[in-house]
């Protein structure tokens, strides 16, 4: 645990100034796939062989990608939804606790064998990784040169410019420049 929560922290704050030159879908994309890893290791991995290393470096892994997950969702709920972020980020917050406490009220029943365990978390990680490469080419769609709303707002910054020209003339001359 301490592994884990040491490693998202750093990770956190590494993420934090990497997306300032990288972009947020490669790092969402090598924190997904640093957690896709580690649960394949999972499933080929046989405790029994005593060395405690191979949990530390998972703890250490699943710590990063957690972070990354998290800040980078964080930082996209911040720019979806810019005038209304109290309700966006109070809905994570609910969302997240709704889930653990699920998690924790209905448990996992002990009938089920970890490789079950560990094959539907990989199934929901890939859907999830799906839903945000999707998300992030909506938006890439969205923010194109060619885009209208920004042609369409620049045009009418420029009408009410020349409408004032053409409203306060000086020297009795009208220029619609």
């Amino acid at each position: 645990m301490m592994g884990s929560s040491v490693s998202s922290c750093i990770s956190s704050f590494l993420i934090g100034r990497l997306m300032k030159c990288v972009s947020r879908f490669a790092l969402f994309i090598v924190g997904g796939a640093t957690y896709l890893l580690v649960l394949v290791f999972m499933l080929v991995w046989d405790p029994d062989q005593g060395r405690l290393w191979h949990l530390v470096l998972m703890a250490v892994a699943v710590g990063f990608a957690r972070a990354s997950i998290a800040t980078i969702s964080s930082t996209l709920l911040g720019m979806l939804f810019v005038c209304q972020q109290e309700a966006a980020f109070g809905n994570l917050c609910f969302w997240q606790s709704l889930g653990s406490a699920a998690i924790l009220a209905l448990g996992i029943p002990q009938s089920m064998c970890a490789y079950h365990v560990i094959s539907i978390v990989m199934c929901i990680l890939v859907f999830a990784l799906g839903m945000y490469c999707l998300l992030e080419l909506r938006l890439k769609r969205e923010q194109t040169p060619g885009e209208k709303k920004p042609e369409k707002e620049a045009e009418g910054k420029e009408m009410t410019t020349e409408m004032l020209a053409i409203a306060e003339p000086t020297n009795n001359e009208i220029s619609i420049d």
